[in-house]
């Protein structure tokens, strides 16, 4: 399904007004310092006209807003795990398009040779919001769920890939109730599997990569909520641990 790009804007001209809503809101709680209370104090007649329909259109912005969550959350023909469902797919969709969008003009501007210098000056500034807001975005959706965190690593591709392996590979061993709930009782029953003869290194991984997960979860929970593992990052920390356990029936 093709998401349109017509709907992808005024997902995020809404957002955008949400988040001035939200800004002119807070201005107003300044604990008695900061701007003044009063905001047109010091501006030209004309100037304070266009600020004021300013600020009913960001007032209308958010009242419409509000009316849509209270509809979208009351409606009664689908529940809330389906409403989520439906709205990350569309989600999928329009990143999708975005994508598709992004890499064209990436491509265009490489044969064409356009130098970044040569935008407009909106340009450069639309291509900062833009990317304010995408990371925003990410961290909002890392509260739905974790996995999709990875977002942010497309955002921040100079993470430290072996930084990350150490952290969760470091936290997995040295915390204690972790080790004896999920790392202690793994250790034991993979060894019994293996004096049997039925060991499969695939499979020991593929479950190891489940209490490295569970790991990662509980690391975000406890410590840094915009921490990012990967996938490929999993199944190397996973690897790391299944060679360390098949050490061990060696030196049996």
């Amino acid at each position: 399904m093709s998401f349109p790009l017509s709907k992808l804007k005024e997902i995020i001209r809404e957002l955008i007004r949400q988040e001035l809503a939200e800004a002119s809101t807070t201005g107003a709680f300044d604990g008695g310092e900061g701007p003044p209370r009063t905001p047109y104090a010091f501006t030209k007649k004309g100037d304070e006209k266009k600020k004021k329909k300013k600020m009913v259109k960001v007032s209308g912005g958010y009242e419409l807003a509000e009316n849509r969550y209270y509809t979208y959350k009351n409606d009664p023909d689908r529940t809330p795990k389906v409403k989520i469902g439906q709205s990350v797919k569309e989600i999928r969709d329009a990143i999708k398009e975005l994508d598709r969008v992004i890499a064209m003009n990436v491509r265009l501007k490489k044969e064409m040779n356009v130098d970044s210098r040569q935008y407009w000056k909106r340009t450069h500034k639309q291509l900062q919001t833009v990317s304010e807001k995408l990371i925003t975005m990410a961290q909002k959706l890392g509260q739905l769920y974790w996995w999709t965190m990875r977002l942010k690593r497309l955002i921040f591709p100079h993470t430290n890939e072996f930084q990350n392996v150490n952290i969760i590979s470091d936290y997995m061993q040295n915390d204690s109730a972790f080790y004896r709930a999920r790392l202690s009782p793994f250790y034991k029953t993979h060894t019994v599997i293996y004096k049997e003869g039925k060991y499969r290194r695939n499979r020991a991984i593929k479950n190891m990569e489940g209490i490295v997960k569970d790991a990662y979860r509980k690391y975000m929970r406890k410590f840094d909520d915009t921490f990012v593992l990967m996938q490929n990052e999993v199944k190397q920390i996973a690897t790391i641990f299944i060679d360390e356990l098949e050490k061990n029936f060696s030196e049996e």
